[in-house]
């Protein structure tokens, strides 16, 4: 019996970490057990490879493909490794159109949306936990906003952000007095400003359709006014008090007081009818908004009636006509003016 002795090399594995699956741009670092060696040679789909590192032990790999590794370790042994093989991964779709790009300094945290695919992360100035962006974070101007997606590769893409400041609120007093007694209605003014709009509140409860600049107050309670500027950021002023003390109001419930047309265009009539004798000279006037009188007449009662017809040719705006009577007694209505 002749027996022959053959040298066979310990075997080398080929390792990667992590995924077997390559993203554009990316590498993956490919690694021997085999430390050292007299030689190494890789080899991609069976040909020598020529990027660098192909005499190394470890290789980077930037291209899917089949690898290989050839050695000659320090005993001369001469082997090839199994082969082990890299894929081309895609990058996935995203896209980023933010719901809501016009935010305001005042809003605190606001949720991010419209990034797709769902459940990647956004980031950014005055992102906080990948969701969110606290708006108290930023001054105002415009900032772009990322969000990544991705399982195997990743993917990103971004839009802008409008930081915006919030407007000043103010109610202030137009009139002499924030009482009733003194001038009714009370004028109320909100601070002024380009593309600003209004809503009035009374007592904590929206006021349905008083949304000018000017509010006539006629009845006692805490006033505030909410400013919204051009760009949709709001901001509810202090409350301004109006009362009633120390006056003889109108004590004639049937008592009826008309003005018509209202808007008008400046000429209106004035009805007047109580079941009461008008004691004394009646007195109509028109105020502007500052408390101004701006017109006035002293109109005849017959029959317990007062009719008038009024005519001006006041600028377009907000007034008050208001009827007293010889006792003191006054009636109001708001007027507004408006010129063709």
């Amino acid at each position: 019996i002749i027996c022959q002795l053959v040298d066979v090399c310990v075997p080398v594995q080929l390792s990667i970490a992590g995924t077997d699956s390559l993203c554009p741009g990316a590498l993956i670092f490919i690694n021997s057990t085999l430390a050292e060696a007299s030689s190494f040679q890789w080899f991609k789909d069976g040909l020598p490879y020529a990027g660098a590192g192909a005499t190394a032990s470890t290789l980077m790999a930037i291209d899917a493909g089949s690898y290989t590794m050839s050695y000659t370790d320090a005993a001369g042994c001469t082997d090839t490794t199994d082969v082990i093989n890299l894929y081309d991964a895609e990058l996935p779709v995203v896209t980023l159109e933010l719901e809501n790009d016009q935010l305001c300094n005042q809003d605190g945290l606001i949720t991010l949306s419209g990034g797709m695919p769902a459940g990647g992360t956004y980031f950014g100035p005055g992102v906080t936990d990948g969701v969110h962006v606290n708006t108290a974070m930023l001054l105002p101007g415009e900032y772009i906003i990322s969000y990544a997606y991705g399982d195997i590769c990743t993917a990103e893409a971004t839009d802008t952000i409008w930081v915006n400041l919030n407007p000043s609120a103010s109610a202030t007093v137009g009139s002499a007095s924030n009482n009733l007694c003194v001038n009714t209605p009370v004028v109320l003014l909100a601070n002024s400003g380009a593309g600003y709009t209004y809503q009035w509140y009374r007592n904590n409860t929206l006021l349905p359709g008083e949304t000018s600049l000017a509010y006539l107050a006629s009845t006692p309670g805490n006033y505030q006014v909410e400013v919204t500027s051009a760009e949709g950021c709001s901001r509810l002023s202090a409350k301004r008090k109006v009362v009633s003390s120390g006056c003889r109001e109108a004590s004639d419930a049937d008592a009826q007081f008309l003005v018509f047309p209202n808007p008008s265009s400046g000429n209106v009539q004035v009805y007047y009818a109580s079941e009461k004798e008008l004691i004394g000279p009646v007195l109509l006037t028109i105020l502007d908004t500052q408390g101004r009188m701006v017109w006035q007449s002293q109109p005849v009662a017959q029959n317990k009636m007062v009719s008038e017809t009024v005519y001006t040719d006041l600028p377009t705006g907000m007034y008050v006509i208001r009827l007293q009577t010889g006792t003191g007694e006054q009636y109001s209505e708001s007027l507004m003016i408006t010129q063709e």
